[in-house]
């Protein structure tokens, strides 16, 4: 036969098309009639029409996918018979690889197992190969291309491109990640998958897909036998050898789509493929959409159905699993998923029904406009939130809140009614609940949910309200109230644990830390042992995740959101809004434990997960904000700075110019501000923070502390020394009574309050604080903490000062060293030690060393951080004692002289 041109692809495609069409035993008559004597043209297409029945019972999925490989056979018999057709002799080499046998072939290549020949991994690859007779610019282009849209895929559900090259007589091939796996359809049903658990696989297929479209890449032929599902569960989507780039100007020439030619699978085919028009993320969206609606209801959406709805599937014969080619019985479909056949169509209808067939409206512009949009709906469905696809009406989503919360609202009714006399009801309610939970089986967000709840009932107790009572009414309403819980709950351990929990975070709202932790704990305990209620324990370790995190016990929140997280992998349960908490708080923790790296990383995730679920809204606010603290800690302000305006922003539009959440979100601007050097734009920001807090928090919360902390330290690099001590004495004065005595931050600022004293001269109070800040600091975070040395090299300087130099040098030594494995060369706080040790050397005897240090210094930070800034001032300080100490007074004087009319700390 000759080689197969375009033109004989498209003639031979439309007579296969058209020859479908005729009745089955009159279509080779049919054809004769419109081959007009072309005996080869009539030879291929019959032997197609021949394979038909073959092909759909074998197949399953494509009969176009067949007719390529038959097509593809014809083309190597004209293009010298059997050297096209056979497949290469197993020991064969290709480039650098063995082959060791053949494992599948599809329309354009043969994909062999192979390993590398040359020792440079042991690895086995799969290498695909053009067919001979395939090898036609266009498929050769197409192949090339293929190579490159898989080159610029690296994501862990995607298989992943290893090489690629060219055989000795031009044919390209490539190699990649073998995968032993089997397609996800047959996987589900091997394993008698339950509908959250396909869910979850569905949820990774969107995943990858998503990472698709993000770099502009559109799959466009996704079924199951292209998604493989590995022995350990791992979603892996293969063959982007039909795929578009988005940006065709990113990747080169692109090859151009055949008129006529199919390439893709129409049962998994959106419509615009069928009718040749343009194809967008909302093709690829449609494919997902036909694969979840098999997944589900265990066949394929019928032809031609405008809204395509699983649970009716169910009534109703079909099309079959992809895999198995058959429709099978109901009563199979439902026992593969785990379930009977009439709870199969309840759980299928509402939400999922719903997904379903938005992913499959017929216009693009009615689907999701893209994977990450039907991920998203998927994941509020699995976390028993409203899904977008059903609209925002109240009741929807109040019956949505009460389906996934059926045991937390009782908990929250029994709290309400334990309050205001009497338990029976509740109690009723609450046995009620408990004997359904099994029923609630996706509980998502439990804890924040009912919190949320409960806090509606006592919202004069919480601070951050928007009716606030004064602190000691709201004490006594939650003291009595946990009274109760505590007697007329006892024998309720489940929604006692839940309340308690839920009072315990009130207590840390209002600052009432030791309170709190108390009630947590106690709330730990109460929690059933048994695994049915890991999720309540994991509710219970974030509320005190929480707290530690207030308390700045950041050792304890490392291990607890740890644990937490452990939970989330073992039992497989997808990202919520608990897991978000979690992972912001394990960030801040992470950052100040000096894990930059897996604090960022935790920061990042967080808020990718909301941004997509909750954009612009508190939650997010929240997170903007925590990674912008998270930057500021580690010193890079430039960086925290836009991500704390937008929070503030945020935090503006929604609650109003003086809510307290406003009071954090001003101090936390203002020292981004402030360690920029712009202090005097800082000051009316910590201002109002102060202002705000004292107002909604009272005069003694923890947060009015460290907003005056604050205040002072800026007020301290002005200048201003007698105005910033009463801010830091208040401040310690709350702390102390609130925090732990190692807490981190009552250490740093007794440091602060240390550099206050040291400032005007009072070296022996600023010993004594800085002696109880660095052993709280080494206890906590360890001696070589980045803390820690800065606190070592403050008491250092201060023993120098006070004429001690020889006790004060080991300790700027040890913490310089300690300081130069963490921060880059030249970072300005390398310089403030340094000019601390020059000084110390100079005064024990090693002058010429000492004066080098404190010159050089001094020079760094002038160029760095300006002469007005406070370290450049203590450098500048340094150099004139060393001079009046060598009997230089002129020497003296050029650095006893203020470098500009503001004078900084």
């Amino acid at each position: 036969m000759e080689d197969l041109t375009p033109d004989r692809w498209r003639r031979i495609d439309r007579l296969f098309e058209e020859a479908l069409d005729e009745p089955p035993e009159g279509r080779l008559e049919w054809l004769a009639r419109a081959c007009e004597g072309d005996a080869e043209l009539y030879d291929a297409v019959a032997r197609l029409l021949s394979k038909v029945e073959t092909a759909e019972k074998v197949l399953g999925e494509s009969v176009t996918d067949y007719a390529d490989t038959v097509l593809a056979e014809l083309a190597a018999e004209g293009a010298g018979g059997a050297d096209g057709a056979d497949p290469l002799p197993a020991g064969g080499r290709v480039g650098a690889y063995r082959l060791i046998e053949e494992i599948g072939r599809g329309g354009m290549g043969t994909v062999y197992l192979a390993e590398r020949d040359d020792a440079e991994f042991e690895k086995r690859v799969a290498l695909k190969l053009v067919k001979r007779g395939m090898d036609t610019d266009d498929i050769l282009l197409r192949f090339r291309y293929e190579r490159q849209i898989l080159a610029s895929l690296e994501h862990p559900n995607i298989a992943r491109l290893y090489d690629g090259g060219a055989t000795a007589d031009g044919r390209p091939y490539l190699v990649m990640e073998y995968i032993e796996g089997v397609p996800i359809t047959r996987y589900c049903d091997e394993n008698r998958l339950p509908i959250e658990a396909r869910l979850r696989l569905f949820a990774d297929v969107c995943r990858a897909v998503q990472f698709a479209h993000q770099n502009l890449v559109v799959h466009r032929d996704i079924k199951p036998s292209n998604i493989l599902v590995q022995p350990d569960g791992t979603v892996k989507l293969l063959d982007f050898g039909i795929a578009k780039l988005l940006d065709p100007t990113a990747a080169g020439p692109t090859p151009e789509t055949r008129v006529g030619l199919r390439i893709f699978t129409p049962e998994y085919a959106a419509p615009e493929q069928h009718t040749g028009e343009a194809v967008t993320t909302a093709t690829d969206v449609y494919s997902l959409g036909v694969l979840l609606f098999e997944l589900l209801a265990g066949r394929r959406p019928e032809g031609g159905a405008d809204v395509a709805r699983p649970s009716a599937a169910l009534g109703r014969g079909g099309a079959g699993s992809g895999d198995d080619g058959g429709a099978e019985s109901l009563d199979e479909i439902a026992r593969r998923r785990g379930t009977t056949p009439e709870r199969l169509r309840r759980r299928l209808r509402g939400d999922l029904d719903s997904i379903v067939a938005t992913a499959l409206a017929r216009e693009p512009a009615r689907r999701y406009a893209s994977a990450g949009q039907l991920l998203a709906d998927v994941e509020r469905h699995l976390a028993g939130f409203p899904v977008e696809a059903r609209g925002a009406s109240l009741r929807y989503r109040a019956a949505s809140f009460v389906r996934r919360h059926r045991v937390g609202v009782a908990a929250a009714a029994a709290v309400a009614l334990s309050l205001f006399g009497g338990l029976g009801a509740a109690l009723w309610q609450a046995e009620r609940a408990a004997r359904e939970r099994d029923e609630a089986r996706i509980e998502r967000a439990r804890a924040e949910q009912v919190s949320g709840f409960v806090l509606g009932l006592f919202a004069a107790a919480d601070p951050l309200s928007e009716e606030r009572l004064d602190t000691l009414r709201a004490r006594d309403l939650i003291d009595r109230g946990v009274d109760r819980v505590r007697s007329e709950l006892a024998d309720q351990p489940e929604v006692r644990a839940r309340t308690l929990a839920t009072l315990g975070d009130v207590y840390n709202s209002l600052g009432l830390y030791a309170e709190a932790q108390a009630l947590l704990e106690e709330a730990l305990e109460a929690v059933p042992p048994s695994s049915d209620h890991l999720r309540e324990r994991a509710a219970v370790l974030t509320h005190l995740a929480e707290l530690a995190d207030r308390r700045g016990a950041h050792v304890a929140v490392d291990s607890l959101t740890a644990m937490v997280l452990s939970h989330y992998a073992a039992q497989g349960w997808p990202p919520d809004s608990l897991y978000v908490s979690v992972l912001s708080y394990r960030g801040n923790a992470l950052g100040v434990l000096g894990r930059r790296d897996e604090a960022a990383a935790h920061h990042e995730e967080a808020l990718a997960l909301v941004r997509r679920l909750e954009p612009g809204g508190k939650r997010y606010a929240s997170l903007l904000n925590n990674f912008g603290v998270f930057y500021a800690d580690i010193g890079e302000h430039a960086r925290a700075e836009p991500l704390l305006r937008e929070s503030l922003e945020i935090d503006r539009r929604i609650y109003g110019p003086d809510h307290p959440r406003l009071a954090t979100a001003y101090n936390n601007l203002a020292s981004s501000i402030h360690y920029q050097g712009r202090r005097t734009e800082a000051e009316p920001f910590y201002r109002e923070a102060v202002a705000i807090g004292r107002r909604a928090f009272g005069p003694d919360h923890p947060h009015v502390a460290f907003f005056a902390e604050n205040l002072a330290t800026l007020l301290d690099d002005l200048g201003r020394q007698d105005e910033a001590e009463p801010h830091y004495r208040d401040a310690l004065r709350i702390l102390e009574s609130a925090l732990d005595a190692e807490d981190p931050r009552l250490a740093t600022l007794r440091r602060n309050l240390a550099l206050n004293r040291h400032a005007v001269g009072a070296y022996g109070e600023a010993e004594t604080l800085l002696r109880a800040s660095v052993a709280a600091l080494e206890a906590t975070l360890g001696a070589d903490h980045l803390y820690t040395a800065l606190a070592r090299a403050s008491l250092g300087r201060t023993l120098t000062a006070a004429g001690r130099a020889s006790e004060g040098l080991p300790l700027l030594r040890t913490s310089l060293a300690a300081l130069e494995g963490q921060l880059p060369e030249g970072h300005w706080r390398l310089q403030v030690v340094r000019s601390d040790l020059g000084a110390a050397l100079a005064a024990t005897g090693d002058v010429a060393a000492g004066e080098r240090l404190l010159l050089d210094s001094h020079a760094a930070l002038l160029a760095d951080r300006g002469p007005d800034d406070y370290s450049t001032r203590d450098a500048r300080e340094n150099l004139a004692r060393y001079y009046r100490a060598r009997g230089l007074p002129e020497r003296a004087a050029e650095y006893e002289r203020p470098a500009s009319s503001e004078a900084s700390h």
